[in-house]
């Protein structure tokens, strides 16, 4: 068997073998020198951001992300409107959770504290609800059961019906296959 060549010799146990090549001189791939350097952007232009379309219409973009350099767009988007009968549907759209709560908490206490003969939540597009996803429409029943408020959920996804049938929610709230049917239900 012929010898093997010196390039292909295994660096020495005291190395690891990823932060040095066969023959190469030990090196620090950073010095301090380096590290505070920071480049030239004077010359550097950003490129112009490109705003993606919201996903429900009257969706509006929240803000611009300087790390990325793109949109901010909240994780839930919240939609409300009225009907001819008076009442309020509130459609979400997104992830309900803990991180995302806000706008779907200040929304729904607001519509609440208009006292409409209905309000309807439209759970359709919700892809995800966590624990204080549950709790806030546990709590916006309360709230809307002590004004004198009718309060129905419509069309829950798969992900939010599975949650409200292991917590046994399910029959708590006015459940409704579809929006048309939580708004045409008698009081």
């Amino acid at each position: 068997m012929p010898p093997v060549p010196a390039a292909f010799e295994p660096p020495p146990p005291s190395t690891p073998a990823r932060f040095r090549p066969t023959g190469a001189p030990l090196r620090r791939p950073h010095s301090p020198e380096a590290r505070l350097r920071r480049p030239d952007l004077s010359g550097h232009q950003l490129p112009e951001p490109r705003l993606p379309e919201p996903r429900l219409p009257g969706l509006r973009l929240v803000g611009f992300d300087a790390a990325t350099g793109g949109p901010v767009r909240p994780d839930l988007a919240v939609r409300t409107w009225h009907t001819e009968n008076l009442a309020v549907v509130c459609a979400l759209a997104g992830d309900l959770d803990v991180e995302t709560l806000a706008p779907a908490r200040s929304t729904l206490d607001d519509l609440v504290d208009r006292h409409p003969p209905l309000l309807v939540v439209d759970l359709g597009h919700v892809d995800f609800c966590d624990s204080s996803g549950l709790n806030l429409l546990l709590r916006t029943r309360l709230a809307a059961t002590a004004a004198d408020v009718g309060f129905r959920l419509s069309a829950p996804s798969e992900a939010v019906r599975r949650l409200l049938e292991l917590t046994c929610a399910d029959s708590v709230f006015s459940l409704h296959p579809s929006l048309e049917a939580a708004l045409t239900a008698p009081l």
